[in-house]
């Protein structure tokens, strides 16, 4: 039986890799056939023994009725599901991480918490968006009401600026579930919806994908690390820890509460390749 799902992630070449690995194509159309029925009537003549007939009758004409479909990424999510069921490859639901191995095909349902930089990102356009709601109503009111800013926008805009470009294509995320969290980094582009739009309320979500990795008990899963940032923008001699401080420095300053897990994620846990995320 199928399920209504939104869909807010899709990762459109691992859905067709796993698929093609089972080995279902990737059509990108199917064609559905059905018939349709017309009522015909006339006339008719002939004999019946010997003696003279003509009436009139009735008939039905059946004709055939193609629908060209198009193929979308949702449709083929639902026909991996049923390869994996035909191939009887289990899907392990809100599984205890320790009970995992990599390539595990795994359903998570929880949480959604962003993490790290991502984290910064989502809180800073949501401030912006406020306080641009308050700007506007203050302008709409026309009163000589001053807007209360406990934030300077100057030093908002830049911080901003700097988290998105460090951010990047990497959206950090832990799902976390009753018993059980688990480390998962989306691709910006791969989005069907607005990441701060999606994660901002730490909505409830669906994750369907395979283990990455298992993380253990005294390990951890540091998305600064993960992402490379260190590598990409900071000095050779730069840690991950003295980003964080900076960061922690930033987030005092804007009042954003930042909690240890939003920074690390401690084992036992395992990080996980997403294939879609929906509600």
């Amino acid at each position: 039986m199928g399920e209504l799902r939104e869909f807010v992630y899709i990762d459109d070449e691992s859905l067709n890799s796993n698929l093609s690995s089972l080995g279902r194509g990737v059509p990108s159309e199917i064609i559905q056939s059905s018939e349709g029925e017309t009522e015909k009537a006339g006339q008719a003549g002939g004999t019946i023994w010997g003696i003279g007939a003509k009436g009139k009758y009735a008939g039905i004409d059946r004709n055939t009725i193609e629908t060209t479909l198009q193929i979308t990424a949702p449709y083929r999510f639902q026909d991996l599901l049923n390869a994996l069921e035909e191939n009887d490859i289990e899907i392990h639901h809100n599984p205890d991480p320790r009970s995992v191995a990599r390539g595990d095909v795994v359903r998570i349902e929880g949480q959604a918490k962003p993490m790290s930089l991502f984290k910064f990102e989502v809180t800073l356009k949501t401030i912006r968006e406020l306080l641009n709601q308050q700007t506007q109503q203050s302008l709409e009111e026309l009163d000589d009401a001053e807007i209360e800013e406990d934030v300077d926008l100057a030093q908002l805009d830049v911080i901003q600026e700097l988290i998105e470009h460090f951010t990047g294509s990497t959206l950090p995320l832990r799902v976390v579930t009753d018993d059980a969290k688990y480390g998962v980094a989306l691709d910006r582009e791969k989005m069907r919806l607005s990441p701060s739009r999606a994660f901002l309320n730490e909505q409830e979500y669906t994750l369907f994908g395979r283990v990455d990795q298992r993380i253990l008990a005294d390990s951890s899963w540091d998305p600064i690390l993960a992402t490379k940032i260190l590598n990409r923008y900071l000095p050779e001699d730069s840690s991950s820890e003295e980003m964080r401080e900076s960061l922690e420095e930033v987030a005092r300053e804007i009042n954003l509460s930042m909690e240890a897990e939003d920074w690390e994620l401690t084992g036992h846990t395992a990080t996980i390749h997403p294939i879609v995320l929906f509600w």
